[in-house]
């Protein structure tokens, strides 16, 4: 079995139950903060963190019941930036991550060993513009993705067009800055998916909608660009705005979930050298598809549709990569973010 949080702007964290079967066997909502907005664990599996998408922006950890998935309020952090819209945990369960898009900031909290949050320890503003008058008038910072293996943090920021580099200093609980790689003008490069080898990185921009494919030279500590793909057909007339960019277990797809189109855009992935190769679009039943998340085995997508509320569920086909629509949605007021847990089959929490 497995559980599904939801992420929300409606101030609740929605709660799913999906079987071995594909189907949701529970469904409740959780009180969250104000604009829960994103959500990520723990290492351990035993703490959860929501961010408030506010001004100043704000983090609440919860405690993961296991029994019964429900979190209990550990603590909170306030930030010195604002409308924080991206949380990541370092692999090493050792500090926080988060960006303030509103502020353009990049925040480092250290973490107790229990996973409760400590009081900010780093954060650092971007400076610059970009070409668009108005998304890039100022640095928009929209994502931090740390490295799986390597002691490297990823910011995406989309107001000007670039995705930082920095070192992590985990024993000063410090941010060091260290390269830095451009996109094309008005591109607006928001959210960041690392391949599982560590050496292939993938960007979906947000302005031009397209997805860029960079190499990785962990040596050096620098992000190479080799090419660009649309995430929609030639053919689409209208408004579009990439959103979520996310990977299949095994690292043999990629996915895009494009606003607009209402579309997730599959690729294959050249295992040699990374190269996308299209695949092509599937719906998302819905209207708005902010977020989707893949489930650890790879089996299930799960799509996040926060303009027509609704949580929409496809089967992965994990040979093709292709998902197929199962016909099964959930109501959920302004859906914004989708994170699994596995658990064992005695209700524990998987390790993995």
């Amino acid at each position: 079995m497995m559980r599904i949080y939801v992420g929300t702007y409606s101030g609740q964290i929605g709660l799913l139950e999906l079987s071995e079967a594909g189907k949701i066997t529970a469904q409740r909502s959780i009180a969250g903060p104000e604009a829960p907005a994103f959500l990520c664990l723990h290492p351990n599996k035993q703490t959860l963190y929501a961010l408030s998408e506010t001004r100043p922006g704000r983090i609440t950890a919860y405690t993961l019941e296991p029994a019964t998935g429900e979190l209990r309020f550990k603590n909170d952090q306030a930030l010195s930036g604002a409308y924080t819209c991206h949380l990541s945990v370092d692999p090493m369960g050792r500090m926080l991550f988060a960006a303030s898009y509103g502020s353009g900031h990049v925040h480092l909290l250290p973490l107790a060993a229990d996973g409760a949050l400590l009081p900010e320890a780093a954060s650092i503003h971007h400076e610059g513009r970009g070409a668009h008058p108005d998304r890039q008038e100022g640095p928009h910072v929209h994502c931090t993705v740390p490295h799986p293996q390597q002691p490297y943090l990823f910011v995406a920021d989309l107001g000007v067009d670039r995705v930082f580099v920095y070192r992590i200093d985990r024993q000063k609980a410090l941010l060091e800055p260290h390269s830095q790689a451009t996109l094309p003008v008005g591109a607006g490069p928001r959210h960041i998916a690392i391949h599982p080898n560590g050496r292939f990185l993938y960007v979906i921009n947000e302005l031009n909608s397209t997805v860029t494919h960079f190499l990785f030279d962990a040596e050096k500590g620098v992000l190479l660009p080799t090419n660009t793909h649309p995430t929609i057909p030639s053919s689409h007339v209208g408004e579009n705005y990439p959103s979520e960019v996310a990977l299949s277990p095994d690292g043999r797809f990629l996915y895009g979930a494009n606003r607009g189109h209402n579309s997730l855009a599959v690729f294959r992935i050249e295992e040699a050298t990374g190269q996308l190769s299209p695949l092509g679009h599937m719906a998302v039943e819905g209207d708005w598809p902010r977020h989707f998340a893949i489930s650890p085995d790879g089996r299930w997508l799960v799509v996040a549709n926060q303009k027509s509320n609704n949580v929409v569920f496809f089967h992965r086909d994990r040979e093709t990569g292709m998902p197929q629509p199962l016909n099964r949605h959930v109501a959920l007021a302004a859906p914004s973010c989708i994170l699994f847990l596995s658990l064992e089959s005695n209700g524990d929490i998987a390790a993995g």
